[in-house]
């Protein structure tokens, strides 16, 4: 670099996350979400089984008996529309929970193929440890025998499995 020439860096280096929300944001609004929040916890809205099979696409905005409505489009398996039909009105609730009740007033479903993904894995339970399980019984042994004493075993087993 010659002398007339000024460097713009900075002196310091950025990471990748901190720039990434800002231009994920503009695409995002290319597509009608305010946010990416719905694109990004998608599983967590429709749950593991709609989100293996479904993917939010676009929001639209429409007018219904002269109201301004916003529609969701949904990328779908074919083999699994039908489902996903069935169980829209469910997916509009867990929708206006998450956002609030003026989110999404229908959903549109685009079906194709091979486009979604694998279905998710199932987690393997954890093979209790035998001394965490004594541990536990001995702790609640003078409990009387019941649900309680039965999920406060098995959630103090879990955490001194954690540990």
């Amino acid at each position: 670099m010659s002398a007339n020439q000024t460097s713009t860096r900075r002196g310091y280096s950025r990471k990748v996350g901190t720039l990434l929300p800002k231009s994920a944001n503009k695409i995002f609004r290319r597509y009608g979400f305010a946010e990416g929040t719905l694109i990004r916890q998608w599983r967590e809205i429709a749950g593991p089984n709609l989100s293996a099979c479904t993917l939010p696409l676009k929001i639209t905005y429409g007018k219904e008996r002269g109201e301004k409505i916003s529609i969701l489009h949904l990328l779908v398996e074919p083999a699994a529309a039908l489902e996903v039909q069935h169980q829209i009105p469910v997916l509009i609730e867990k929708i206006k929970i998450f956002y609030g009740n003026q989110s999404i007033a229908r959903i549109a479903l685009i079906q194709g193929a091979g486009t979604i993904g694998k279905a998710p894995k199932p987690e393997k339970e954890p093979q209790s440890d035998p001394k965490a399980v004594k541990t536990m019984e001995t702790w609640t042994k003078e409990m009387k025998a019941s649900g309680l004493k039965d999920s406060l075993i098995s959630l103090g087993e879990q955490i001194l499995m954690r540990e």
